[in-house]
């Protein structure tokens, strides 16, 4: 191995061109005499990137996973467990484990993202004539690529608009641009 190579046991690696990965691998200590450990690495299905903070449950002990997806129980009593992986906008992952005494067990999951689609607006209101206050049919209404045009009542609705801040244009020929 060549002066200052690093080391490591365990976890998967997402490479780039370009990009110089090491892999640093983690184990936990022997497990008591009579004990059992258990550690793994969680990661994102699509992607291969770690998970950070996933709720590990082995029968009701729990552990977090750190920066790199790591997680480990330690000191584990010897017999079968169920071992829940749980975190926001992925599906949970339930497994039957059955450790042994002295076992040291690397169990890592792949969590698969649940698609989540972005909230959506509605864009109302009327348009009047600044000066009689009479409403305009036929005014252009126009947000980032969507569009619409006001009834003769001068009212206009553009829907499922992804939430977020815009500038809206309203014109009509005969009449200035009004940018909101």
């Amino acid at each position: 191995m060549r002066k200052g190579a690093k080391v490591a046991v365990g976890a998967g690696v997402l490479a780039s061109a370009g990009l110089a990965t090491y892999l640093v691998l983690r184990k936990p200590a022997a497990p008591p005499p009579g004990l059992a450990a258990l550690y793994g690495t969680v990661a994102d299905a699509q992607t291969g990137a770690p998970l950070a903070g996933v709720l590990v449950s082995l029968n009701g002990e729990t552990a977090i996973t750190d920066a790199d997806g790591y997680y480990e129980f330690t000191s584990v009593e010897p017999e079968t467990y169920l071992l829940v992986f749980t975190i926001e906008n992925y599906e949970v992952v339930e497994m039957t484990v059955t450790l042994s005494a002295g076992e040291s067990r690397e169990l890592s999951v792949a969590l698969t993202p649940i698609y989540v689609p972005p909230a959506l607006a509605t864009l109302y209101g009327v348009v009047v004539d600044a000066e009689t206050g009479a409403p305009l049919a036929g005014v252009l209404v126009s947000i980032d690529g969507y569009a619409g045009y006001t009834a003769a009542n001068g009212r206009y609705e553009i829907s499922d608009i992804p939430a977020g801040t815009y500038s809206v244009t309203f014109s009509k020929e005969g009449y200035e641009p009004l940018v909101l």
